[in-house]
């Protein structure tokens, strides 16, 4: 039996903007997504998804002609991902299902509307488990820029880009000496990444001066030594993707009236927000308004 397992994402830079070439700042999280793989005499693939709370997620059975096989995949099936993924699997590693199945168990360490990355860390498991590369499976089942693929395997707070498709991961020293004033807050929801990323894409190419302002706030963000100095660079940011994108500020539509700083992260209209201030004053403002997971950046981020 053999068990893998990868950490969940958050991008706090780059959002969109990641896909045109933008450098991005990402952070790997605690929670993750753990893979166990035992061999089995049948030639099939027996598969078990749980949530955080053990509940059962999917559980099917694939016999061999499924993953072998080239027919059209329906979109509605619970399984569809993960066949598209195991049959590109096949396609560059047949041998690892010529002398048996496998009982496949994947469980999810964060609920699945948190949007931490439930499908780049079944990704990248599945990579792991392979031997083979994450970028490009996850490119022919999931496509996106590949930050997220990144993080699942990181130790801690990175610089990402893809340009040309090639990825280059470096290390980035995002450890801000006033981290307890940095709260993410869950917004209830789950925005689909498939869809923002085409909502983008219909925009047409990202201005180059907003790519380059971006890789900028990056860069400084990691070398702020003062809550208010993040907090001027984060709003830059907001406006320059609220520009990109052509939506509004989540701090003009919903929350203008929160003392500190906010910032979108995930697709916008859902997952998380940065909240800036103090644990009394987040959690004054948000919880009676129903968000009530707001975690610490220690609490959450893997550093």
């Amino acid at each position: 039996m053999l068990t893998y397992h990868s950490h969940g994402k958050l991008l706090i830079t780059g959002e969109y903007l990641v896909l045109d070439g933008a450098m991005a700042l990402a952070v790997p999280t605690k929670l993750g997504q753990s893979l166990t793989v035992r061999p089995i005499s049948q030639r099939v693939i027996q598969w078990k998804s749980t949530t955080v709370d053990q509940k059962t997620w999917l559980d099917f059975t694939l016999n061999l002609d499924q993953i072998s096989g080239t027919e059209l995949v329906n979109k509605k099936l619970e399984y569809y991902h993960v066949l598209l993924a195991l049959r590109h699997i096949y396609s560059l590693k047949p041998s690892l299902f010529e002398q048996h199945g496998y009982l496949m168990q994947s469980h999810l360490e964060f609920p699945t509307n948190w949007g931490l990355g439930s499908s780049s860390t079944l990704i990248n498991n599945l990579a792991q488990w392979a031997n083979v590369n994450p970028y490009t499976l996850n490119d022919e089942v999931f496509g996106g820029s590949g930050y997220d693929i990144a993080c699942a395997s990181s130790d801690g707070p990175i610089y990402y880009q893809r340009l040309d498709g090639e990825s280059t991961i470096l290390s980035a020293p995002f450890e801000p000496e006033f981290h307890e004033s940095l709260w993410f807050v869950h917004m209830n929801n789950k925005q689909n990444s498939r869809e923002s990323i085409r909502h983008y894409a219909k925009k047409g190419p990202a201005d180059a001066n907003a790519i380059q302002e971006v890789n900028e706030i990056a860069q400084r963000l990691t070398r702020c030594q003062t809550l208010e100095l993040f907090c001027e660079l984060i709003e830059r940011h907001e406006t320059i993707i609220s520009s990109a994108i052509g939506i509004p500020k989540i701090s003009e539509t919903l929350f203008p009236d929160f003392s500190g700083t906010l910032m979108s992260l995930g697709g916008w209209g859902g997952d998380y927000v940065l909240a800036t201030g103090s644990e009394k004053a987040v959690r004054s403002y948000f919880e009676p308004k129903g968000f009530k997971t707001i975690q610490a950046y220690r609490q959450l981020i893997k550093i």
